[in-house]
C-alpha cells in the first residue's frame, strides 16, 4: 500500500526542540519567514533576527535528518502573505492529478473575518465544495436527508457524487470513501422506508458509472448521461 504523504506546518514563533518532535519520511516540513509574523506587533530587529536564526537552525537539523523541507527565506517574496506561499506549495504538489471538468483554478481565495481563506472548487468558483471529512458536515447532511424523509420525499439524487471525497495525491474521483458515503446514505434510506429511491449522477465511462450500484448496497438507479441524446437521435433519425 502506498504511504500517505503529508505537509507539516512549523511556525517560527512556536518552535520546540527538534529532539522533541516526531517526523517521518512521508512528511514535508513547511516553514516561512513571514512578514505577518514580524509585523503583527512591533518587534525589535534583534528579536526578528533571532526568530529567523532559530527557524534556520531547525531547518538545517531537519535536512541533516534527511527530511524534506520547503523553506521560504525573507528574501523570497517577503511581502507575500504566508497563506499565499502555503497555497503555492499545496497547489504545486499533490493536486496535479485532480480530475476537473472546468478550467478555473482549483482553489478560490476569499476573505472571512479579515483573513484570507482558500476554498476548493471542483467545477467553478461559484460552486464551493464541502468537506465531508469533517464529521459535522456529514452529520448535517444526514439530518437534512432525515428532514426530507419526514416530509415524504422518497427520491434522492446525489449530484456529481463521484467528486465528493478529496485525498491529496489522488485524482479525487471515485475514491473508496465516496462509495462508503453512498452506502451510508442508502442504509439510512432503506432503514427509514424501503420504498425510497437513491439515484447517483456520475458523468463517467460505463464501468465507472456502474460501480455506483456497489453490491446492491449503493444506488438504486444511476443517471445515464448518454442515454437521453441517443434516444433523441434514434427518434429523430
Amino acid at each position: 500500500m502506498k504511504a500517505k504523504k503529508s505537509l507539516r506546518l512549523v511556525l517560527g514563533n512556536q518552535l520546540f526542540p527538534f529532539r522533541d518532535q516526531q517526523f517521518n519520511q512521508n512528511e514535508t516540513i513547511f516553514m516561512c519567514e513571514d512578514f505577518g509574523l514580524c509585523s503583527y506587533v512591533k518587534h525589535h530587529k534583534s528579536k526578528i533576527a533571532l526568530f529567523f536564526s532559530a527557524m534556520r537552525s531547525f531547518r538545517d537539523e531537519a535536512l541533516r535528518k534527511d527530511l524534506k523541507v520547503i523553506y521560504y527565506e525573507y528574501s523570497q517574496d517577503f511581502n507575500k502573505h504566508y497563506c499565499e506561499k502555503l497555497l503555492d506549495t499545496i497547489s504545486s504538489g499533490g493536486f496535479e492529478e485532480v480530475v476537473r471538468p472546468g478550467s478555473s483554478d482549483l482553489f478560490k481565495e476569499v476573505e472571512i473575518n479579515n483573513q484570507k481563506k482558500y476554498l476548493w472548487c471542483t467545477f467553478s468558483h461559484d460552486q464551493i465544495d464541502l468537506n465531508f471529512k469533517n464529521p459535522r458536515v456529514l452529520l448535517f447532511f444526514i439530518k437534512l436527508i432525515y428532514l426530507y424523509l419526514k416530509h415524504g420525499i422518497k427520491v434522492f439524487r446525489l449530484d456529481a457524487v463521484a467528486f465528493l471525497w478529496k485525498e491529496k495525491g489522488t485524482n479525487c474521483l471515485n475514491l473508496p470513501q465516496t462509495h462508503e458515503v453512498v452506502k451510508l446514505i442508502r442504509t439510512l434510506l432503506d432503514n427509514y422506508n424501503q420504498n425510497t429511491l437513491l439515484i447517483t449522477e456520475t458523468n463517467l465511462p460505463n464501468l465507472e458509472n456502474l460501480s455506483y450500484f456497489g453490491n446492491g448496497d449503493e444506488a438504486n438507479a444511476i443517471y445515464n448521461f448518454t442515454l437521453p441524446p441517443l434516444l433523441v437521435w434514434t427518434l429523430l433519425m
